[in-house]
């Protein structure tokens, strides 16, 4: 989790400037991937990356933002049909190359051979004590 966290640090301020949070760009990007099409708020939490998100409260602040659009299904109204806006895909490409920046920093630290290296290295110890670990709960 700490990891999770101290990975996501730097792409936080990247989000900031652009009054969005990392729930609420992950919103956008889903309904960007299936544009032309809507969505319903269903589907779109099926999709994300944290599905506990609370959706349609971030989705309240993108609508205020102008950023998505909701309206109700014609075949059935109490499903909402929701799309991206012209305004949130101008959003998302302006976000894209800063974030692109930060993560490409990332790629860096792995094409270092000795750390990729040390990292797997750790990785096999922890499967090799999971596996025992297992194995003495069976006994």
């Amino acid at each position: 989790m700490r990891t999770s966290h101290l990975l996501h640090q730097p792409i936080g301020p990247v989000f900031k400037r652009f009054d969005l949070t990392q729930s609420q760009y992950n919103i956008l990007r889903i309904l960007r991937g299936a544009a032309p099409e809507s969505l319903t708020a269903g589907t779109i939490k099926e999709r994300m990356v944290n599905p506990k998100s609370d959706v349609t409260r971030l989705m309240d602040r993108l609508v205020a933002k102008g950023l998505i659009s909701r309206q109700l299904k014609k075949d059935n109204r109490r499903e909402m049909s929701i799309k991206i806006t012209k305004k949130g895909l101008n959003l998302l490409d302006k976000i894209g190359p800063e974030l692109t920046a930060v993560l490409d920093q990332f790629q860096e630290l792995i094409k270092d051979k000795t750390l990729t290296n040390t990292f797997l290295k750790y990785l096999d110890l922890i499967q090799e004590q999971s596996k025992q670990i297992i194995n003495k709960l069976d006994e």
